[in-house]
């Protein structure tokens, strides 16, 4: 479409309203600022249009009215009122469960619940774990069998020491005492 296919094309009323209340995209903005600039039937379209909007706008601003002096009046004092009125120990306990204070609180509870409350539905009492002595004692006798340093295993000749009373000394002694014993 050409330039001036596009400027023959005239847009409708709700494009213009548009453009009036500055609703459309920059594109389509400026093509309907240049149409109007060259289409006369289509810029007086949007000056009754400018024109209508500015009547309504207008009549509104005419059509707001200020209250009447008493009604203020009588609104001011009770405001005062409620200012200087002292509130009621219930009334300082109510706000104080608002929902800043209430959801925490109510999370808190929900949380107390689920551990106490839970397992008292179930039964009362709660289960001792118990742990199996035997396993871990077999567990800890294969894990010594295959520690390089144990009674039953060789000692390395360099860690063997001729100061009595050293650990060893000891070590070698008792690896030696274990090492006969096996031979």
């Amino acid at each position: 479409m050409t330039n001036d296919d596009a400027s023959r094309e005239h847009p409708d009323l709700g494009t213009l309203v548009d453009y009036l209340h500055r609703e459309l995209p920059p594109g389509s903005d400026a093509a309907l600022l240049a149409h109007l600039e060259s289409c006369r039937p289509c810029a007086v379209v949007y000056e009754e249009q400018a024109r209508i909007g500015e009547a309504l706008r207008m009549q509104a601003r005419a059509g707001e009215r200020e209250l009447p002096q008493g009604v203020v009046a009588s609104i001011w004092s009770a405001v005062e009122r409620e200012g200087s009125v002292q509130e009621s120990w219930w009334e300082r306990l109510t706000a104080a469960f608002r929902p800043v204070v209430a959801v925490p609180l109510l999370v808190a509870l929900a949380i107390a619940f689920f551990y106490f409350g839970v397992p008292a539905m179930h039964g009362g009492t709660a289960v001792a774990r118990t742990v199996d002595a035997g396993y871990l004692l077999d567990d800890h006798a294969a894990l010594s069998s295959t520690v390089p340093f144990s009674e039953s295993a060789a000692v390395p000749a360099s860690l063997e020491q001729d100061r009595p009373g050293g650990n060893q000394q000891w070590v070698a002694d008792a690896g030696a005492a274990g090492g006969a014993a096996t031979h």
